[in-house]
């Protein structure tokens, strides 16, 4: 037998483009509205099958109703039993919330970020529970959805973390018919406090300045205190200090407002007790576009409403001086370090021995920069145009703010207690001890208490 090879010879038939499957992931995705009742898979064995969505209960599932008509826009808000701040404000210090809202009536509703469903009750209504929110802005999306179409509403919330006491107070002792001011501020603190931002209005333009909240406390409550008195409206730069040759050195205001009727004048601005020094030459040395506290000589702790801008760096001349100067705050940018300049480069005159100062004022303003003034009888023959002038200082943004509040005093026969702003006031009446307990609030409404004892003597 022979054998002969053989060609296998294959039919030539058209090719074809044989369709790609390409995979997706859903979320984010719409699902056209007649493809919400059902989906259709295919399985291994090419079968096709319907798959029904299963029936789940309200705020873990459901399936949307066919009515037709895409649902009302969402409406979201903060449940009020989760609204710990101000009603309304969207602000908690809960670590889990509920988020209320609205929609068309038996809609499906899906909260975005955690994955969770439910369906709107019959008037439209529902609710998403133990929603866990992070400190700090929270942003959700819900979206409802009918046979119709979908619709998405939002909301942030912004959890804020609850104050807390950072040092106990010192035993305070008092006199009998004495009294003695405990300052609170640096007492407490609260995660949330970051640095405050002020604008200074000057006759040569805005000066945005930013505050070290953190870093100097008591310092920057201090301050607020008389920003938010107005104690600084039609204040004037006092001094403007230059070093030998002529080295700009320190742009110096805060202690006198310029009042023209009925006749002009220079008035000192009423000073509160003085605050303690918070230097830190290291993290805060004075170096130029600082903002500091100016104090008596041979006092660290005198402050009190008088403040200067460093038109250089003066670290070592002020760093360690009189137990060194507290720089609480700096200018924002180049073009507030401009306005400072160009107040600073005001031409200044010698009026500290003017016979028309109150003794009170005899030698301050040895360093004062006057525009056009060419009088005789200072400052009685002085405009306000002559001065470099604060109209006003404003708080242009405040994180975090602490209020405080005496909530019990165990003995008031013994002692009584005031609060003005963070400064307690004790006046010792009779011998003996009392407690007092001080609490302090964040915005939010969340608040931390802490005790002090009072031994009058």
């Amino acid at each position: 037998m022979r054998w002969f090879s053989r060609l296998v010879v294959r039919s030539s038939r058209p090719k074809t483009r044989r369709p790609r499957l390409r995979m997706e992931a859903l979320e984010g995705r719409d699902v056209p509205a007649a493809m919400a009742p059902h989906f259709w898979f295919l399985s291994s064995a090419w079968v096709s099958a319907r798959i029904a969505p299963a029936t789940t209960p309200a705020d873990t599932g459901g399936t949307p109703t066919p009515t037709g008509e895409p649902p009302a826009t969402p409406t979201v808000a903060l449940a009020a039993a989760s609204d710990t701040g101000t009603a309304g404000d969207k602000i908690t210090t809960l670590s889990a919330v509920t988020l209320d809202g609205t929609t068309s009536p038996n809609a499906l509703v899906r909260l975005v970020q955690t994955g969770r469903t439910t369906t709107a009750d019959s008037t439209g209504a529902f609710h998403f529970t133990n929603v866990p929110v992070k400190s700090g802005a929270n942003a959700f999306t819900v979206r409802a959805q009918t046979s119709g179409g979908r619709a998405a509403g939002s909301i942030t919330v912004t959890r804020e973390a609850a104050p807390t006491v950072k040092t106990a107070l010192t035993p305070v002792s008092v006199a009998a018919n004495q009294s003695t001011t405990v300052d609170l501020a640096g007492t407490f603190d609260d995660a949330d406090i970051a640095d405050t931002k002020l604008r200074f209005d000057t006759s040569a333009g805005p000066v945005n300045v930013e505050l070290f909240d953190r870093q100097a406390p008591k310092t920057v409550a201090n301050f607020l205190n008389y920003v938010n008195s107005g104690a600084y409206a039609d204040s004037i730069f006092h001094r403007s200090a230059k070093l030998t040759g002529g080295t700009p050195f320190v742009l110096q205001g805060g202690g006198f407002q310029f009042t023209g009727t009925p006749t002009p004048a220079l008035t000192e601005i009423p000073t509160a007790p003085p605050v303690q020094n918070e230097p830190d030459p290291v993290n805060r040395p004075n170096v130029k576009g600082t903002l500091a506290m100016a104090k008596l000589g041979g006092d660290p702790n005198s402050a009190t409403d008088q403040f200067f801008f460093n038109l250089g760096d003066n670290s070592a001349n002020l760093n360690n001086q009189n137990g060194g100067f507290t720089v609480f705050g700096k200018v924002v940018g180049a073009a507030d370090q401009a306005v400072v300049d160009q107040l600073a480069a005001i031409p200044t005159k010698d009026e500290s021995a003017a016979a028309a100062l109150p003794d009170s004022e005899k030698g301050v303003f040895g360093e004062i920069p006057l525009k056009n003034y060419t009088g005789t009888n200072f400052p009685t023959d002085t405009t306000a145009a002559n001065y470099a002038i604060v109209n006003g200082v404003s708080v242009v943004s405040q994180p975090e703010v602490l209020t405080y509040s005496i909530v019990s005093n165990s003995t008031p026969t013994v002692a009584t207690v005031s609060l003005a702003n963070n400064r307690m006031t004790v006046q010792g009446l009779t011998a003996g001890s009392t407690t007092v307990t001080i609490q302090a609030t964040d915005k939010a409404g969340a608040s931390v208490t802490t005790t002090v004892t009072v031994t009058v003597a």
